[in-house]
């Protein structure tokens, strides 16, 4: 019975080790690394073929592991207020993606912070003006940053009192 369970658990390893290097082998995939004329980095790949874009600009280092001891939170909460404050209220951004049929999403993780965008290529240019105005005209409104910075406390606040499935 050991000697089967062995032999199963050393058959899923050689297939995960040697089966995924062999389909990942000839695959190369070009993302370009380039810096807006603000100075803001991202990568970016680019394929060819149907009428639709899909893309997810990730901006280095602006993960939530690079925010400040002090700052815990700031990460998430700059993202949270992207898509919500621009010279347009937060509705209206959402509205204006959804009536061309625009998929518009701000995440964060421990290293970088991605926008992603789905549309059809007929609509870019207005996807990318409305992107451009999120993520560089955005002036805040102070109520909304008030409510989302209560939130984030609210949230750092619930995770370090909970002892999480470790302490079971």
């Amino acid at each position: 019975m050991r000697s089967e369970l062995f032999g199963h658990v050393l058959f899923f390893i050689s297939v995960l080790f040697w089966g995924t290097h062999c389909f990942a082998y000839d695959m190369k995939i070009d993302i370009r690394d380039v810096k807006t004329s603000a100075g803001i980095g991202y990568w970016y790949k680019q394929k060819e073929g149907l009428p639709l874009v899909s893309m997810t600009m990730a901006f280095k280092n602006a993960g939530f592991i690079y925010d400040p001891i002090d700052k815990k939170g700031l990460a998430l909460l700059a993202t949270s207020l992207i898509s919500r404050g621009t010279t347009k209220d937060g509705e209206s951004i959402a509205k204006l993606f959804q009536e061309k049929g625009k998929i518009f999403h701000v995440s964060v993780d421990s290293d970088n912070a991605y926008v992603t965008l789905k549309t059809l290529s007929e609509n870019l240019d207005f996807a990318l003006g409305l992107i451009g105005e999120v993520l560089v005209d955005s002036p805040i409104d102070e109520e909304v940053f008030v409510i989302e910075k209560e939130c984030q406390k609210s949230d750092i606040r619930r995770d370090s009192s909970d002892p999480g499935p470790a302490s079971a």
